[in-house]
């Protein structure tokens, strides 16, 4: 799968006042893998994920070009395939039948990924900015403790750095 290349793709999207077809084909032949995955992602459904696809590169091409980004397009572009892939799921929240519910593997890696996360962003939304940044550095980039005050510029004994030596 290619990944996004933002030069190429702004590229492109500034193209597509000068010749839509020619633009939109591109982008289609260059990035249709990439937002089918992204839908896949989430979705976790073949049939699903190709409707996605086909749904977001219709939106793109039923828009008028001075709608279109003309910076953070790769944003803009997972922006709209995640939104389109999330009311898909809304759309059919009705139809989960009891049977499906209960085919749901306990031991899912991606559930448990996602209640940590929850439970991970329930914390820090509580903390200082500051906090927040000195808990990012030390469990997202295993930054150690005096690494941090000395990017930071803070003293170690730091309320912010105390705190987290203590939920650590």
């Amino acid at each position: 799968m290619r990944s996004i290349n933002k030069k190429e793709l702004h590229q492109i999207f500034s193209n597509f006042s000068r010749d839509k077809e020619k633009s939109f084909n591109e982008l289609y032949e260059k990035y249709s893998k990439l937002i089918y995955a992204i839908s896949f992602s989430i979705l976790k459904n073949k049939e699903n994920s190709e409707d996605i696809m086909q749904t977001v590169f219709t939106k793109i091409y039923n828009l008028n070009t001075d709608k279109l980004p003309t910076s953070n397009e790769a944003s803009w572009l997972y922006t709209l395939t995640k939104n389109e892939s999330i009311n898909l799921i809304r759309k059919q929240k009705n139809k989960v039948s009891l049977d499906e519910i209960a085919d749901i593997p306990y031991d899912d890696k991606e559930l448990e990924n996602i209640i940590e996360k929850d439970a991970y962003n329930k914390i820090i939304k509580k903390l200082s900015p500051q906090e927040k940044e000195i808990v990012n550095l030390h469990i997202l980039c295993d930054m150690k403790f005096k690494d941090i005050a000395k990017l930071l510029n803070i003293p170690i004994r730091n309320r912010a750095m105390e705190i987290l030596y203590c939920i650590t």
